[in-house]
């Protein structure tokens, strides 16, 4: 039997307003290559299915329609958890409908139960852990100690689960399903990532009982154990600049009677994402390079020598015209930093106030001034908005 994992699909993202949708399209028909070419019979899907709880009507669209695909496929199952940024109510909608061509829809805690696979595995999924009952604060608790109720809450649902599947079908490997955040992830990931408000768990705390544990949260491939068993498949395509040069996989889970193996598929990169820093010479001279070498894709640049913005915007917009490189931002990193280091720009505090503060925030970001005028406009609403409630 063969099995794809993969997760954080974040359907509805959008890159300095750039819609994904294009990408995320040609990662679906490889997938579905993939599924038929790999003869996989299930799949599963480890959260964060789309980027907001409120997805608009062409990401519910992409997703509709990938699943509508699978039915042309060997592939006879689809396993569908809730990650912290789904909405498990617009999840479950369709639950009972998708049930009936096997598309498994775990959106909450009162979901959770486990599905026999041709007599050769057991799949239990497990959605993102949102239940009040493990965010409960107890009076005079400190955050040290909310943290670790949280963690055991997290652990002991994974090992009671587990254990009822053992006791269930003893003789099967369990492949089980999360989307959380779980330790041996580097502290520059869990900085970019912790989102969500639960605590970091260990990954040994999972029962070795469990022959794969299938997760998502973090958008990078990651491998938490020493056999590849325990694994982040990581997001299809860089949601970043900075995640620009990861290399994206599907995971692979194969069992032979009752071994299980887990291999990479290389996700083909179908937008490219470059990220140039430095000061004008660096940056037009990267960028010159990647317009020789005929580069497509993305290019975010990040100005460290003062007083060139404009400079480096205009080459840099005349240097890609008519190429396939398309600058989608710019960021001048020193007019943060003159903000503080010369002390006759910087305000105190208490004499700023919050529209002062955004309106620099939209100057270091160079928004014209018919933009800034409406954003500040909006932010000032939502001021109020706060205000009134208090």
């Amino acid at each position: 039997m063969r099995i794809i994992h993969t997760s954080d699909w974040h359907l509805g993202h959008t890159l300095m307003d750039r819609t994904r949708e294009e990408e995320m399209s040609s990662f679906f028909s490889f997938l579905i290559d993939t599924i038929n070419e790999k003869k996989v019979d299930a799949l599963l899907i480890s959260g964060d299915i789309f980027d907001t709880g409120t997805p608009s009507n062409s990401a519910l669209s992409l997703y509709y329609s990938f699943l509508a695909s699978i039915s042309k496929t060997g592939c006879k199952d689809v396993f569908v958890i809730a990650g912290n940024h789904d909405s498990p109510s617009l999840l479950s909608a369709p639950k009972e409908i998708l049930e009936m061509v096997n598309i498994h829809v775990c959106a909450t805690k009162d979901d959770i139960k486990p599905y026999v696979l041709n007599d050769e595995v057991l799949i239990l999924p497990i959605p993102f852990p949102r239940d009040q009952e493990l965010r409960r604060l107890v009076q005079g608790e400190s955050i040290r100690e909310e943290e670790d109720k949280l963690r055991r809450a997290i652990e002991d649902l994974y090992r009671i689960e587990t254990e009822k599947a053992v006791e269930m079908y003893p003789n099967l490997p369990i492949i089980a399903m999360g989307h959380l955040m779980a330790s041996n992830i580097s502290s520059e990931e869990k900085l970019d990532l912790y989102i969500g408000g639960l605590g970091t768990i260990d990954s040994k705390c999972f029962p070795s009982s469990l022959s794969y544990v299938a997760l998502g949260h973090i958008h990078r491939k990651a491998n938490l154990n020493d056999s590849g068993t325990i694994c982040y498949s990581g997001s299809p395509i860089p949601f970043s600049f900075k995640e620009g040069r990861d290399t994206k996989v599907l995971k692979l889970i194969e069992i032979d009677n009752k071994e299980v193996s887990v291999s990479d598929i290389e996700i083909p990169r179908f937008r490219k994402l470059f990220q140039i820093r430095g000061d004008e010479k660096t940056i037009i001279k990267e960028l010159s390079d990647l317009v020789e070498n005929k580069e497509e894709g993305w290019v975010s640049l990040e100005i460290t020598e003062s007083g060139v913005s404009s400079s480096i915007r205009t080459k840099a917009e005349t240097m890609t015209k008519d190429t396939g490189l398309e600058i989608i931002h710019i960021k001048d990193t020193t007019v943060s930093k003159k903000l503080l280091e010369t002390e006759e720009n910087i305000d105190s505090l208490e004499n700023l106030t919050e529209e002062d503060i955004f309106s620099k925030f939209l100057d270091e970001k160079e928004i014209k001034d018919e933009r800034k005028k409406d954003l500040l406009s909006l932010f000032n609403e939502i001021l109020l908005t706060l205000r009134e409630e208090k």
